[in-house]
């Protein structure tokens, strides 16, 4: 009765001498290959979304915070009250600080538009969008309408402090985008932003 041949080594076969390895397709090198050109991929969009982004609000802050001796003197007072406590409470008690910075990317957001591809037919404020449309949402415009926001070309970081950052609208405020895609490094970004006074007090208060 013929037996069936024993399978080639690469083809199911363990490594002679070791029972437990495991199995090697012989496309295991390209695959290898594959994942790390899209790890390689993927550095500038790491470098892009976590760290020039923030980057840029930083800037876009001090900007702001040159032009207003009220928010600098706020945030030099609620620096030095929060730096003295435990390091663990800084980002939550960095209330001013954290609503300067949501309004400069309100002003000025990290990313200035996004888009959508529609994948069917839809209506969107009367206007008839076809499947495969490019949908284009502006954050830049959407934080400047006038229907949405009070003097909206105005730096005024109380619209972001307790007690009035609740009454802004969900989808008049977009600077992470939102929906399944939002960007899921939003939390990170702000702690991480927020937790910048020192330089704001070496930049802009010395």
């Amino acid at each position: 009765m013929p037996t069936q041949a024993p399978p080639r080594h690469g083809q199911g076969s363990s490594a002679p001498g070791c029972p437990h390895t495991p199995p090697r397709s012989p496309g295991s090198a390209n695959r290898r290959r594959i994942e790390r050109r899209r790890s390689q991929s993927q550095y500038p969009h790491l470098y892009f979304g976590g760290h020039e982004t923030t980057a840029n609000t930083l800037i876009w802050s001090l900007f702001l915070l040159s032009l207003s001796e009220e928010w600098r003197a706020r945030l030099e007072l609620e620096a030095r009250a929060v730096l003295e406590g435990p390091v663990e409470d800084h980002a939550a008690r960095l209330v001013e600080t954290k609503a300067v910075i949501e309004e400069a990317m309100r002003l000025y957001p990290p990313v200035a538009s996004m888009s959508r591809q529609a994948i069917g037919p839809d209506d969107l404020a009367g206007k008839r969008i076809r499947k495969n449309s490019l949908v284009i949402v502006s954050q830049w415009v959407l934080h400047r309408h006038r229907l949405l926001w009070d003097k909206p070309d105005c730096f005024d970081p109380r619209r972001f402090l307790p007690g009035s950052r609740e009454k802004i609208d969900r989808f008049a405020y977009l600077p992470f985008g939102a929906g399944p895609r939002v960007c899921i490094g939003a939390s990170f970004s702000l702690q991480e932003a927020s937790d910048y006074p020192r330089p704001y007090r070496a930049v802009v208060f010395l």
